[in-house]
Order: structure tokens, then C-alpha cells, then sequence
């Protein structure tokens, strides 16, 4: 009963990744501006996420950043500024909470970033950034992230592939250029 309960909520992570847009090219992460219509609201997100897959195990997580533009999170012009990451886990403790992200830069150095939002069931982590985080996210490469779920204490860690170590630094080179395409909702 176990193994089929364990299969069943395998398959059920698979396909909300694959239907919520779990994306691997790390290449190519675009910041899209999406001008909401009917609400006259503006919303920024990336085409990409970093996901970092231990496919043996069925298990995996995504890392991505958050941007925010409502009000003081955006510059005098309106445009975006990133707050802090986002992450999505599968298969890695069943519930969250507190979980802490370790991210290993090409140098060495570290962040340690513990997540803020509440306790939740979806794999879903919000972590704030401090300026010197951001900073190291915008000018290294990262070589290694580990994932601890805060509730069951399980952990992944994943050694980055070369072609997926720039990706922080293209995206927030992306923000700050405020290089976007833009799409109507």
C-alpha cells in the first residue's frame, strides 16, 4: 500500500511539473512583463526556471527569482526589482516549512537562506534576499544548491551543471537591464 501511495504521489508531482511549466533550459531564462487587461495590474516573471532533477530518484527542485512591482519593490520608472527567490520541491518531504536553501558559488562562498512563508503541501519555498545575497547571485557562478525541507529535515543537493551556472547572473543582468518582452493578458 505504501509503494502504491508513493507512485501515486510521484505521478502527481510529474504532472503539476509539467503542466505548471517546469522548464530545464537554463540558457534562455526571458523576463516577461504581462499586462493583466482586465485588472490593469503588471506582472513580471522569467520563461525559465533552474531545475535541478536527482531523476534516479524521482525527485527534484526549482529555483527561480522573485520579482516583484507593486509599489516600493519597483524603481522610480516603474520597473522591476528582485526581492528573493522562489523554490519548488517534488518529492522531498511531503509538507513544507522553514526549508533552507544553500547555495555554493564557484569561489566557494555561500548563502544560507531559510524560507518565510508558512507551513504548505505544494513544495512551494520564498526566501528574501539581503543586498549582499544579491550581490553574489549577480556576480558568481553557482556550482552546487542543496534543499532541506524544514519539516522532515530531507535534503537534496545537486552539483550544477556548466551550461546552468550563469543563471542567476543572466537573469538578474535581465532585470536590470530591464531587457523584457512584453505580453497581454
Amino acid at each position: 500500500m505504501k509503494t502504491l501511495t508513493l507512485c501515486l504521489i510521484t505521478m502527481v508531482i510529474t504532472m503539476v511539473m509539467i503542466t505548471t511549466g517546469f522548464k530545464t533550459n537554463a540558457n534562455a531564462q526571458n523576463l516577461i512583463k504581462i499586462i493583466d487587461t482586465m485588472n490593469e495590474k503588471v506582472y513580471f516573471m522569467f520563461d525559465k526556471k533552474l531545475v535541478l532533477l536527482d531523476e534516479p530518484n524521482q525527485r527534484g527542485f526549482s529555483i527561480e527569482l522573485f520579482v516583484l512591482t507593486d509599489g516600493e519593490n519597483t524603481d522610480s520608472d516603474g520597473n522591476p526589482i528582485v526581492r528573493g527567490i522562489t523554490t519548488k520541491s517534488a518529492n522531498i518531504g511531503t509538507c513544507n516549512e522553514k526549508d533552507e536553501l544553500i547555495i555554493l558559488f564557484d569561489d566557494d562562498s555561500k548563502i544560507k537562506l531559510i524560507a518565510f512563508n508558512s507551513f504548505n503541501c505544494e513544495g512551494n519555498g520564498y526566501y528574501k534576499l539581503k543586498p549582499d545575497e544579491y550581490l553574489a547571485l549577480k556576480n558568481k557562478k553557482i556550482k552546487k544548491a542543496r534543499l532541506t525541507n524544514g519539516k522532515s529535515y530531507e535534503s537534496l543537493t545537486i552539483d550544477i551543471s556548466p551550461e546552468k551556472q550563469s543563471y542567476f547572473m543572466t537573469a538578474i543582468n535581465n532585470v536590470e537591464s530591464k531587457t523584457f518582452s512584453i505580453e497581454k493578458d
